[in-house]
């Protein structure tokens, strides 16, 4: 009896890792061509760095969030609340950002912020994601016998979009419906 509940607990911890992927579908929105996308590709044409002697901007800022988890998301958040706060010009420096670039932890407050704009992120960001137990909510969902089939075929990343999506973080929101303007407009 051991053995057998040995040789289950080592299928249910080690075989989600050799599990499948689903394939995303391609966006259905072709940006590639629009000079207004919110893309690397269209640095060149924003026209205070294209022009040189611009006078409104001359200053070019990108922002990176690095991951780890919920504790980057806070650390996103303080900087990027630190930066709405510091005055530049007429404006805030959150206002002047030209680019976020992000990963994990960090995504959660750059995609929020994206998606939602300046007033809804700051309105809403602590409570809709640092204020709840996420991980551990995703535990308890990794844990429940009756995902463990899902998790053989895909894994937890699949178990956390799910999560996200229940939990009305972003709603059935995809890349596609991000903005293409600047990420701290409204």
């Amino acid at each position: 009896m051991r053995t057998m509940l040995t040789i289950f607990s080592f299928v249910v911890l080690v075989a989600p890792g050799c599990g499948y992927y689903r394939v995303n579908s391609p966006l259905s929105k072709d940006r590639s061509n629009d000079v207004h996308a919110y893309s690397y590709v269209n640095l060149d044409t924003l026209e205070y760095l294209a022009d040189p002697h611009a006078k409104e901007r001359t200053t070019f800022i990108l922002v990176a969030l690095s991951g780890g988890g919920v504790r980057a998301a806070a650390l996103a958040y303080g900087v990027l609340e630190d930066m709405h706060h510091t005055p530049i010009g007429h404006s805030t420096l959150l206002d002047q950002v030209d680019i976020i670039s992000s990963v994990s932890g960090g995504s959660f407050a750059a995609a929020y912020l994206g998606l939602y704009g300046r007033d809804k992120f700051f309105k809403n960001f602590r409570h809709d994601v640092l204020e709840r137990k996420l991980v551990w909510d995703l535990f308890l969902k990794a844990a429940a016998p009756w995902n463990w089939p899902e998790m053989l075929l895909y894994g937890r990343s699949d178990l956390a979009e799910k999560l996200y999506k229940q939990q009305q973080i972003f709603g059935v929101h995809t890349f596609a419906d991000m903005p293409a303007d600047a990420p701290s407009s409204s």
